[in-house]
């Protein structure tokens, strides 16, 4: 018998039935999978425990309690076969242990003892399906299995009737056969509901980075309005709204596969407790005549297998969506920061990348004097021309007849005459409106042949890189990205200024770079720890040019 108090610890403390997958928190204590998923769905960070209150923060990720599992399968399972009583014991309930099919009575340990030990007393397990056992033709107990019928038959059976001759077996041998194919079908369908639990993990996982994600801007959004609420409120809703906007189109797939997989993972579950509940069986009678009544059907695991494996491949969540929503900041930003320029300092909002994102950064452009930047011809390519006051190059389709030197580039660039060993600094150019530029910083040990030595394709450069694509209706557009060691970071729209500035902070490990528009427009930052001194460093292709303003 189970004891009441062992059946309250096999409880959940928010549904208040016995555990369904339960799971287990940092704190120890265990719920329902789906009791506490559905509890924390739309509550905000810091999740608690709906037992003792812990607080979590991030989300903390369940743990499924393998053990506990188990002992609550195993209780289910044996609830239907554990209160078999003595029958001649009628002042107190007490568990019979063995029980006589001739007599059609369950018995006790004493009244065992007492009992006849005749052959034709044949004693089972605790049962009380007495007529199940018997013969329904002759009255007899069951001792047989006919293989070619696949009925259960009497001894008299054997001998006469529809049977006779027939190839048959003791029942217990018949049956420990077919548990032996139910253990089989077992080890097909658990694994499967593993795959489709690691799979739900996965998608909640997902989930979870588009919401956190999308908390983190809310608040990267909330520190830089702070100071002006009462200016950037119109704002700050449009914005807020776009990001929720995303966050519910990037959430909806990751939702609606969780409930395909959840309706395939009951399935699966009610199929391995009926599978565990059958193989548990100790009436062979009862295994074989579940077995031909519907039980074989549940080994089939052919059918369903896509379902089984989550249907189409699970893809992280396009998080660089959610940058378009910058955009959108940065048109109404831009508006209204000017007026602070000269009371602010650089404040960026970083994002997942560790680089600060497009268009939120008051530039520093205004307050430090610009350098006069030099182009050193010895470090310049055959392949582009010099102007003679070393201010502009351009790409060239003539070779140019420079002295041989060691630092010279075999590729379209060159480097700044001098170089930045601390400080600020910051410069600005003007580039030509077609062809390829890339505007940047180099170390001086930075590769001067093949194509490692492009500025950004390699670890000792980093640059803006400006170049041309086609689209789908055959129209040239002009795209921009930040490389750094042959690593891309896409800006979202499109540049439009010809007018480009660099500030750079070595000190801090920042490279910074701008467009001068009206407003100034922020595009990118680069943070690092420079290790040798800097160079200004300028790549041109296909016609392009860059000249450096005073």
């Amino acid at each position: 018998m189970v004891l009441p108090d062992v059946r309250d610890h096999l409880k959940c403390s928010i549904c208040r039935e016995i555990y369904t997958d339960p799971v287990t928190l940092q704190c120890g204590h265990s719920f329902c999978s789906t009791c506490i998923h559905e509890r924390w769905e739309n509550l905000k960070e810091p999740l608690t425990c709906p037992e003792c209150c812990r607080s979590f923060k991030p989300r903390p990720e369940l743990t499924i309690n393998w053990t506990l599992r188990e002992i609550v399968d195993k209780f289910c399972l044996n609830q239907k076969d554990s209160d078999i009583f003595c029958t001649y014991c009628v002042h107190f309930d007490v568990v019979a242990v063995k029980t006589c099919l001739l007599c059609e009575a369950s018995l006790c340990a004493a009244h065992l003892r007492r009992h006849s030990r005749s052959g034709k007393h044949l004693l089972t397990e605790p049962s009380d399906a007495f007529e199940s056992r018997m013969c329904p033709i002759h009255g007899k107990v069951l001792l047989y299995y006919c293989e070619e019928d696949g009925a259960c038959i009497c001894e008299s059976c054997t001998t006469d009737g529809e049977h006779k001759d027939h190839q048959v077996e003791k029942l217990t041998k018949a049956s420990e056969k077919k548990k032996e194919g139910l253990r089989e079908v077992l080890d097909q369908l658990i694994p499967h509901r593993k795959e489709i639990e690691e799979k739900e993990r996965q998608l909640r996982e997902n989930k979870r980075v588009v919401e956190d994600t999308s908390e983190h801007q809310i608040k990267q959004v909330n520190l830089l309005l702070s100071g002006i609420k009462e200016q950037y409120e119109a704002l700050e809703q449009r914005v807020l709204g776009e990001i929720f906007c995303f966050k519910k189109q990037l959430s909806l797939p990751f939702t609606d596969q969780l409930k395909k997989l959840e309706l395939r993972r009951n399935e699966l579950s009610g199929k391995i407790r009926d599978v565990e509940e059958l193989g548990n069986m100790v009436n062979p009678v009862a295994v074989l005549q579940e077995w031909n009544s519907g039980g074989s059907a549940l080994g089939s695991t052919e059918d369903g297998d896509n379902e089984d494996r989550g249907g189409e491949d699970l893809e992280a969540p396009d998080l660089k969506q959610m940058d378009q929503v910058l955009e959108t900041l940065v048109t109404g930003l831009n508006g209204i920061v000017a007026k602070f320029q000269k009371d602010s300092r650089p404040v960026g909002l970083k994002n997942a990348h560790s680089s600060v994102p497009q268009g939120c950064v008051v530039p520093p452009m205004n307050t430090t004097v610009s350098v006069d930047i030099t182009l050193d011809t010895n470090t310049a390519s055959t392949n582009v021309g010099v102007s003679a006051d070393q201010k502009s190059v351009s790409h060239s389709q003539t070779h140019h007849c420079y002295p041989e030197s060691p630092e010279r580039f075999q590729e379209s660039q060159v480097l700044s005459s001098g170089v930045f060993t601390s400080g600020q600094h910051s410069w600005k150019v003007e580039v030509s409106e077609l062809g390829e530029v890339r505007i940047g910083v180099a170390y001086p040990s930075i590769a001067r042949k093949g194509f490692q030595s492009y500025i950004g394709e390699n670890t000792k450069s980093w640059c803006l890189y400006r170049y041309e694509t086609t689209n789908d209706l055959g129209k040239k557009q002009q795209k921009c990205s930040a490389r750094h060691g042959s690593r891309d970071t896409h800006h979202p729209y499109r540049v439009s200024c010809r007018r480009l500035g660099v500030f750079l902070d070595y000190e801090a490990g920042n490279l910074s770079f701008y467009e001068l528009s009206n407003p100034v427009r922020h595009l990118h930052t680069f943070t690092a720890t420079f290790t040798e001194p800097l160079h200004a460093a300028f790549c041109v292709w296909g016609g392009a040019s860059v000249t450096v303003l005073s």
